[in-house]
C-alpha cells in the first residue's frame, strides 16, 4: 500500500510489514522516515543489517538471509540502499520468491532515489505495493520551509529568537540537509536552554562550524547518534574522504588488536597501553571495546577496505555512502 510521510507513524504502531520502500530525492527526508521504521523495528527485537547495491551486493543474498531464518536466528530488518533502480526480469523472480517466502522475522527496507514513472508500472512495484509499504518522498516547497525548519528545531531543542530563525531560513531555504546540519551544530555547541541569538547564527556561518575528524571518531567510540550528522557536517565542510577513512581504519584496527589481546588474557588496561591509547582516551575506549565485539569490527575493517578500493577507483558518491552506512551499523 501507499502511504504518506504523516500516516507512517500510526501505520508503524499497528504492527510491522514485511517490505518498505522508501523513496525520493531529498535524502535527509528519506533519512528521517528510515529511522521511523528501523526504531519501530528495533522496539520489536528486530536487529540491523546494511547493504548497498553498488558495494559488493548479490540480490539473491536475500533468498538465503530468508531461508536461514530459525527458531534459533535472531529477527532481522535487511536495509538495502539501491540508487539506481531497473528492474530485470531475475530481480522480478527473486521478489517474487521473497515474498512467497515472507518470514515472520525478517523484514526489507529500501531506499531509492525518485522512481520513475516506468518502475512504477514494474512487476516489482507492483509486488511490494501488493505486501508492503510504498513511501513516496516530495521535497519540501519554500512556502513550506519555515514550518518544517521550526518542527525541526523544535525535534532537537534548539530555541532561536525571531531575528535568528529568520536569518537561518534565508540561509537555508532550499536546503534541508544543510539546515539540519546547522540545528545539529547547535545542538552540540549550545546548552538546551540557551535562547540562540542571530550573532550566533551568523558567528555559525563566519566560522564555518569546523568539527575535526577525530571528533567524529569520538562520537562513534560513543555509539552517539550525532556522528552521522557530524559526519556529514565534515563533508559539506570540504573534507576529502580518504584521509578521515585513513583515520576510521586506524581506530578500528587498534579496537581489534585491544580486543585480541583481551581475548589472549591481557588486562584491558595493558592492552590499551599497549596500543599506545592516550590516558585521557582511556575510558572512552574501555566504552569502546564493550559496545563493539571482535567479529563485528573485522567486518567494519572489511567494508572500511572496500570504500577505499571505491575512492580509488573514483567512486566518492558511492564511497559516501559506503562510509555512512559503515557508521550507522556501528552505531545501531
Amino acid at each position: 500500500m501507499k502511504i504518506t510521510e504523516q500516516q507512517l507513524s500510526g501505520a508503524l504502531q499497528k504492527g510491522l510489514h514485511p517490505l518498505y520502500w522508501i523513496y525520493g530525492d531529498e535524502p535527509y527526508l528519506v533519512q528521517q522516515m528510515n529511522q521511523k521504521v528501523l526504531l519501530a523495528a528495533k522496539q520489536r527485537g528486530f536487529e540491523k543489517q546494511s547493504f548497498n547495491t553498488q558495494i559488493s551486493f548479490d540480490w539473491a543474498s536475500i533468498l538465503s538471509f530468508q531461508t536461514s531464518q530459525d527458531l534459533f536466528q535472531p529477527k532481522c530488518l535487511l536495509h538495502i540502499d539501491w540508487p539506481n533502480p531497473q528492474t530485470t526480469k531475475a530481480l522480478e523472480e527473486v521478489f517474487q520468491e521473497y515474498i512467497d517466502k515472507i518470514h515472520p522475522d525478517g523484514c526489507l527496507l529500501l531506499n531509492t532515489p525518485k522512481v520513475s514513472p516506468a518502475l512504477q508500472k514494474s512487476k516489482i512495484y507492483q509486488l511490494i505495493d501488493s505486501v508492503g509499504v510504498i513511501l513516496p518522498i516530495w521535497p519540501i516547497t519554500p512556502q513550506q520551509f519555515p514550518y518544517w525548519l521550526k518542527k525541526e528545531a523544535h525535534s532537537k531543542q534548539v530555541s532561536l529568537s525571531a531575528e535568528a530563525f529568520q536569518i537561518l531560513c534565508q540561509q537555508h531555504e532550499g536546503n534541508l540537509l544543510s539546515a539540519a546540519q546547522a540545528l545539529d551544530r547547535f545542538s552540540l555547541s549550545f546548552p538546551t536552554t540557551t535562547m540562540l541569538q542571530a550573532q550566533d547564527v551568523l558567528q555559525d556561518t563566519t566560522q564555518g562550524a569546523q568539527f575535526k575528524p577525530f571528533e567524529m571518531l569520538d562520537l562513534l567510540l560513543e555509539k552517539n547518534p550525532k556522528v552521522l550528522s557530524m559526519t556529514r557536517t565534515l563533508r559539506h565542510q570540504g573534507q576529502e574522504l580518504l584521509p578521515l577513512l585513513g583515520a576510521f581504519m586506524k581506530t578500528i584496527d587498534g579496537l581489534v588488536e585491544i580486543e585480541k589481546e583481551i581475548a589472549q588474557g591481557t588486562s584491558i588496561n595493558d592492552a590499551l597501553t599497549h596500543q599506545k591509547v592516550w590516558s585521557n582516551r582511556t575510558a572512552l575506549y574501555q566504552k569502546a571495546v564493550k559496545h563493539f565485539t571482535l567479529p563485528k569490527l573485522q567486518t567494519h575493517y572489511a567494508k572500511g577496505m572496500e570504500i577505499d578500493h571505491l575512492i580509488k577507483t573514483y567512486q566518492i558518491e558511492q564511497a559516501w555512502q559506503g562510509f555512512e552506512q559503515v557508521l550507522m551499523e556501528m552505531i545501531s
